[in-house]
């Protein structure tokens, strides 16, 4: 409340510095006018980063902050200011991402703050949720023990043999598990945290992100591991959150893309294998790139690509192949700069031959505690078969981090599994886990389990993890503390420790 009366002062002041004979009723009228200004010059200077946001996509509590984080993108204080860590800053400002001079005048600046403090809800509405049909009988719940604490980043299921991979941030340590659950030694050590583990002809390719936390250096790798040999493939990376590998020229080989979320600045190139080396080729240079997918978007039988970024101008982009190494990017669903973008998946939810898109949004780490947002959750773009993705499924889902698509029940049609890393856990702490069963043609049905709110889930895969060729999950989680989490959670956190969670597929 006070953040929205000072702020209903601040306008007033704004008004009556020029009408001070005004009665109530005028000043009222001209206090709407500078708010309908505030607007304007929002709709002017905003949108040169990212799509405008709208005042009721956060609480007047985090516009507040996120106001004051805009100061030096307009130019109203020195570039840096706010940061804890510049290391590495000197890339940022010799990128020229500031402007060198001020965008605006103070005026114009306190016109645009008011306007969104004055008109931002007290609090957010809180999301409606999904409703939960009951228990399900696809998945059996195991908890292995396990030789680390609740700090991993990445959890991978090995293909064909079975077994799964596991990254242990803290200790820049990858372990292994058999399909019969046995850990096996000694663990692995690729120079740094993979975030990403391929598993391809050549060997298991990591993805190394230096610094899992927000950082301008460029501390990550790109590694190979065959059968006890590491081979480094590319270094100096700004935090790499994904590789994938896939035959971009159709010459036989394995080419690698590779997204740099970075911090700031970041892009995505890909590596073209020539056999006994890689040639570099930049794809977009852009903040934020978190993760790639790739199909035949216009079926010329070349695979084409789409990234998802989730920093500035938040969107997911195709990337078309026209072969010769060259690629025709457009934009797709550009999103607000708040939308928390954290996962894209390419999988045909409606069996109609066309790639259609599986995206989470639920990002929240710039608040502590986590805003629980409406607009969060699982998102179902299908493909119209000209590429154009404005049909939407929403399902609800605060802090969504990933969504796969696959027929977990075998009934012939796709169902979904989905984490989230920043649930609400003191209103729906059971949705951490959401299971979307496909039951008719685009109708699902909404699963949990008793064990979701074991960990903050913020890794997931999905693979046939005991060979009974049936698919299974595997859960990952890291848990930090954080204000929106109640301390008695935190307390059984810490008690009794859930790094990984498998649910055994129970279809065959």
């Amino acid at each position: 409340m006070m953040v929205v009366w000072t702020q209903h002062e601040a306008i007033q002041d704004l008004a009556e510095s020029e009408e001070t004979e005004n009665q109530s009723a005028g000043l009222d009228k001209r206090v709407e006018q500078l708010l309908a200004l505030g607007e304007t010059l929002a709709r002017k200077h905003c949108v040169a980063c990212h799509p405008l946001p709208t005042p009721g996509m956060l609480d007047s509590g985090a516009w507040d902050l996120t106001l004051t984080r805009m100061l030096p993108w307009v130019g109203l204080v020195p570039p840096g200011t706010g940061l804890s860590n510049t290391n590495g800053f000197d890339r940022v400002l010799a990128a020229g991402l500031y402007p060198p001079k001020p965008l605006m005048s103070d005026q114009d600046w306190k016109l645009i703050r008011n306007y969104y403090l004055t008109k931002a809800p007290q609090f957010l509405q809180q999301p409606e949720g999904l409703e939960f049909v009951g228990s399900q009988n696809t998945f059996e719940t195991v908890i292995p023990s396990a030789p680390f604490d609740a700090s991993c980043i990445a959890v991978r299921v090995v293909p064909e043999s079975g077994g799964l991979w596991v990254t242990h941030d803290p200790t820049k340590t990858v372990y292994r598990m058999s399909p019969d659950m046995n850990w096996q030694t000694p663990p692995l050590k690729l120079g740094g945290s993979p975030v990403e583990l391929r598993f391809t002809p050549g060997g298991v390719v990591g993805s190394l992100i230096g610094s899992f936390m927000p950082s301008f250096e460029r501390t990550g790798a790109l590694v190979r591991w065959n059968d006890g040999n590491l081979e480094t493939l590319a270094t100096s990376l700004h935090r790499p959150t994904d590789v994938l590998p896939v035959d971009l020229n159709g010459d036989g080989r394995e080419d690698l893309v590779v997204c740099e979320y970075g911090h700031f600045t970041g892009r995505v190139f890909w590596l073209e294998n020539k056999g006994d080396t890689f040639k570099h080729h930049t794809l977009l240079e852009m903040p934020g790139c978190l993760n790639a997918a790739s199909a035949d978007f216009n079926g010329d039988q070349r695979p084409d690509l789409v990234i998802l970024t989730g920093q500035a101008r938040e969107a997911v982009y195709l990337l078309l192949n026209l072969g010769d190494n060259q690629f025709a990017p457009r934009m797709l669903l550009a999103r607000q700069p708040m939308w928390g973008h954290s996962h894209i998946e390419i999988a045909d939810l409606n069996n109609d031959k066309h790639p259609d898109l599986l995206i989470t949004n639920g990002d929240n780490g710039e608040l502590d505690p986590a805003l629980s947002r409406p607009y969060h959750g699982v998102r179902v773009h299908l493909n119209d078969g000209k590429n154009n993705f404005t049909k939407e499924l929403f399902f609800s889902q605060p802090g969504a981090y990933k969504a796969l698509a696959r027929d977990f029940d075998q009934d012939g049609d796709l169902d979904i599994a989905s984490i989230t890393y920043f649930a609400d856990y003191k209103l729906n702490p059971k949705a951490g886990f959401i299971y979307l069963r496909q039951d008719k043609s685009m109708q699902f049905s909404a699963h949990t389990l008793p064990e979701a709110d074991r960990g903050r889930w913020i890794t997931l895969d999905a693979g046939d993890f005991d060979s009974d060729q049936d698919i299974d999950l595997v859960l990952g989680a890291y848990n930090m503390p954080q204000r929106q989490i109640p301390d008695a959670l935190q307390k059984h956190w810490a008690e009794n420790p859930t790094p990984i969670l498998i649910l055994k597929n129970r279809t065959k």
